[in-house]
C-alpha cells in the first residue's frame, strides 16, 4: 500500500492499517453481465460517468482510536456534480456480518436490485451496512431517518450517522474515498466479522432507489446519464463492482441470466458471499514488521504485549500468545 505512510502522516494521529481487501482491476461484471461475457451492461454516454470512477481496486481498513477508517480506492476521484464531501459519482455500501450484533437480514437495501425494493441476495445474514456517497442527503428508507453517511442494521434502524460519528470525504491524491465509522457500531470488530464492499453509481436520493443509479434495459435508456444493457425482465442488480472472497468469480455470482435467478421472484440464486474478516486482517507479524524482516525491536513489542496481556496495535485487538512470541524470536535471531 504505497500511500499508507503518507495517509498516516496526514492524519497526524496514531493509526494502524489492520486489514486490506484487494480486488481485480477492470472486473466490473455486474448488472446485466452474464458469466460468459454476453449481455454486458453499458456505461452512460456522457464522459461524466466512467468505469474508472467505479472500479474498486482495494479497500483498506485502519484503526484510529475509537474509529475505523475505510479507504475505498478507485482509479480516479472526480467531482463533476459538486458533492458535499468532495465526490459525487460513487455510492458505496459495505455489508458486515457481525455475530455479536442484532437484527440480521439477507435482504439488500433499496435500489441495490433492479426491482428497487429490498431483495434476498446474500448467502448468509448480515447485521450492519455502511452507506456513503458524496451528498449530505437524508437516508430516505424505512425506519432510517438520518444524514448520509450512515450505519444501519438489518432492520433498517440507524446505528450511527453523520451527526453521531460517521463521516466521509474524498482524498483525490490517493484516488480514495474515506469513510469513518465508530468501532462501537461493529461490536465484533473487523477481525470477528465478515465483509462485502459494493460500488454503485450515485443518483439523487428518492424513495425508490435510495441514491443508487439504475441500470436500464436498452429500451429504457433515455438520457446520456443512463446505464444500459440490462435484461428486459429486470432480474439483475445495480452493483457495478464488488469485493468477494479469493477464488470466487464475480461474473458468476452476479450473473442475472442464471436459471436459479430468472425462475424465481425471490432471486435465491444471488447468494453473495462475504469476505472472512480474519483472513484479511493483519497477523501479529504483519502488524509489527509488515513485509520486512523482524528486528529485535519488533520482538520486544510483541514480548511486552504478551507480558502485559495487551493487544498489539494494528491487529484489531489481538493479544499475542506464547507461539507468537516464539515465532518472532526465531525470526529476530536469524
Amino acid at each position: 500500500m504505497p500511500f499508507t505512510p503518507l495517509y498516516k502522516d496526514r492524519l497526524g494521529t496514531s493509526v494502524e492499517r489492520i486489514a486490506s481487501l484487494e480486488d481485480d482491476t477492470g472486473d466490473q461484471y455486474g448488472p446485466a453481465t452474464s458469466s460468459d461475457g454476453d449481455n454486458a451492461f453499458s456505461y452512460p454516454s456522457t464522459g461524466d460517468i466512467t468505469p474508472e470512477d467505479h472500479d474498486i481496486q482495494q479497500v483498506d481498513i485502519y484503526e484510529d482510536g475509537s474509529d475505523y477508517r475505510f479507504l475505498v480506492q478507485v482509479p480516479q476521484i472526480r467531482d463533476p456534480f459538486g458533492g458535499d464531501y468532495g465526490y459525487g459519482l460513487q455510492h458505496v455500501q459495505i455489508y458486515i456480518r457481525d455475530p455479536a450484533a442484532s437484527n440480521a437480514n439477507t435482504y439488500s437495501r433499496e435500489g441495490v436490485h433492479a426491482y428497487d425494493s429490498p431483495q434476498n441476495i446474500f448467502g448468509e445474514s448480515y447485521h450492519r451496512r455502511i452507506v456513503a456517497h458524496g451528498f449530505a442527503a437524508t437516508t430516505n428508507v424505512p425506519n432510517s431517518e438520518a444524514t448520509i453517511p450512515v450505519v444501519e442494521d438489518g432492520s433498517w434502524n440507524v446505528v450511527a450517522d453523520a451527526d453521531s460519528g460517521v463521516s466521509t470525504r474524498a482524498i483525490p491524491e490517493y484516488s480514495a474515498i474515506e469513510i469513518v465509522v465508530p468501532q462501537s457500531a461493529i461490536p465484533s470488530g473487523i477481525r470477528g466479522s465478515d465483509i462485502v464492499p459494493m460500488m454503485f453509481s450515485y443518483a439523487g436520493d428518492d424513495e425508490y432507489t435510495a441514491g443508487v443509479r439504475k441500470v436500464e434495459s436498452d429500451g429504457n435508456v433515455n438520457s446520456k446519464y443512463d446505464f444500459g444493457g440490462a435484461p428486459p425482465n429486470y432480474t439483475h442488480n445495480n452493483i457495478l463492482d464488488i469485493v468477494l472472497p479469493d477464488g470466487v468469480s464475480q461474473a458468476d455470482v452476479l450473473d442475472p441470466t442464471a436459471s436459479d435467478i430468472t425462475g424465481s421472484d425471490d432471486f435465491d440464486g444471488y447468494d453473495i458471499p462475504f469476505v472472512d474478516g480474519e483472513a484479511v486482517t493483519n497477523s501479529v507479524r504483519e502488524a509489527v514488521a509488515g513485509q520486512g524482516p523482524v528486528t529485535s525491536a519488533h520482538f520486544e513489542t510483541v514480548q511486552d504485549a504478551y507480558n502485559n496481556n495487551s493487544a498489539i496495535p494494528g491487529t484489531d485487538g489481538v493479544v499475542p500468545d506464547y507461539a507468537d512470541v516464539r515465532e518472532l524470536a526465531r525470526e529476530a535471531n536469524k
